[in-house]
């Protein structure tokens, strides 16, 4: 008989090898749901810290999937809906999966046919393509026409007599104060042209080191993704030399591109990497901009914009696919569904002729015949 662990061992363990292999973000996406699903077995009158996988009915995921159509929202208090549900399946399934590989679950759960039946109980969720806003990059276009010499800064006092007269300060904590602005706007201004220009994901243009980019001088980088999968990506040259601008103005050597320019950002750390750009502040620079021009954007949305324009530019889905790291094009042909409706009314009226057109040809093809 094999020696299988507790449910909850089995969780743990998954976890652990979902932590190893993957985002912090996406742990944390799939730790919640299996939570739950431990809640759901404890209500179900099976105790995951006493019993292996050998208690679990096979119908377990069709129970899991009607358990979380009723539950309701911790926050709203309405029953959870569609995508969330989905989400939650999608985790718990893995988990399966992963220790449906390693023999820990019973042979008598067939696992295809029981992922198949589950499948089948969720159905597909439909939802509507993303419209992706064509004014993202007038973000960048706002950045680059400020002047340093507008980059926020404050006056030493209130009583500075040359802050109330315009005349330049010459007391050193407002010289200090000034060059951090202009410091963060340069930085502002690297991070939004890369963030559209590369594609890339947030997490990914954080991960980014000095050396990864040859301190500006770069073009390309070798990046590992989402999923621990590796890909170059590029940027353009207007990026490299907003890049190489931000850098070169900084007075240290820390390896991160990106780094808290604030007084409150404490001691930098081994590396520097206590300093270096959270994802919560890049999207704190992002909402700004996007307050300061009345256009809603957010990190995410660069990158959709970034590959909206390619395909506006008739870039072939797969180019698309290897520049933005999707495991399957069809995450791609998702993604970008509203723009593949333009690729189909094109074909359509390249191919496809109309009724007079067809008859014109019918009637000439009548008369090369009769005569």
């Amino acid at each position: 008989m094999v020696d299988r662990p507790t449910i909850a061992v089995m969780i743990e363990r998954y976890l652990e090898w979902k932590s190893a292999n993957s985002a912090k973000h996406t742990v944390r996406t799939y730790t919640d749901p299996l939570r739950h699903f431990s809640e759901f077995l404890s209500m179900s009158g099976i105790n995951p810290f006493e019993e292996t996988a050998d208690a679990l009915p096979a119908s377990i995921l069709d129970q899991w999937i009607a358990w979380c159509r009723k539950r309701p929202n911790a926050r709203t208090g309405r029953p959870l809906g569609p995508t969330s549900v989905q989400l939650y399946f999608y985790a718990v399934a893995d988990c399966f999966k992963w220790a449906s590989r390693r023999k820990l679950l019973p042979e008598r759960f067939r696992w295809d046919e029981m992922h198949a039946n589950a499948t089948e109980t969720l159905g597909k969720l439909y939802s509507r393509p993303a419209r992706h806003d064509r004014r993202v990059p007038l973000l960048l276009a706002y950045a680059d026409g400020l002047s340093e010499a507008s980059a926020p800064r404050k006056t030493c006092s209130a009583n500075c007599r040359a802050s109330w007269s315009g005349r330049p300060c010459a007391h050193p904590q407002r010289s200090a104060r000034a060059q951090q602005g202009v410091l963060e706007l340069l930085r502002n201004r690297a991070l939004l042209h890369l963030l559209l220009s590369s594609g890339m994901r947030r997490a990914e243009v954080l991960s980014l080191n000095r050396d990864d980019i040859e301190e500006g001088w770069a073009q390309t980088a070798s990046i590992i993704g989402k999923g621990s999968k590796q890909r170059t990506v590029f940027w353009d040259a207007e990026t490299q030399v907003a890049l190489r601008a931000y850098l070169e103005a900084r007075a240290d050597t820390y390896p991160p591109v990106f780094i808290r320019l604030d007084n409150h950002r404490g001691a930098p750390g081994a590396d520097g990497e206590s300093w270096r750009l959270s994802p919560q502040s890049c999207w704190g620079i992002v909402r700004r901009y996007s307050q300061l021009t009345g256009i809603p954007a957010s990190p995410h949305k660069f990158r959709h914009a970034m590959a909206s324009a390619m395909l506006n530019n008739d870039a072939p889905l797969e180019l698309i696919q290897d520049l933005l790291g999707h495991a399957n094009v069809n995450t791609t042909k998702l993604v970008y569904a509203a723009y593949e409706q333009r690729t189909l009314v094109k074909g359509f009226a390249k191919f496809n002729p109309s009724a007079t057109q067809q008859i014109a040809e019918l009637e000439a093809e009548q008369e090369r015949r009769r005569g």
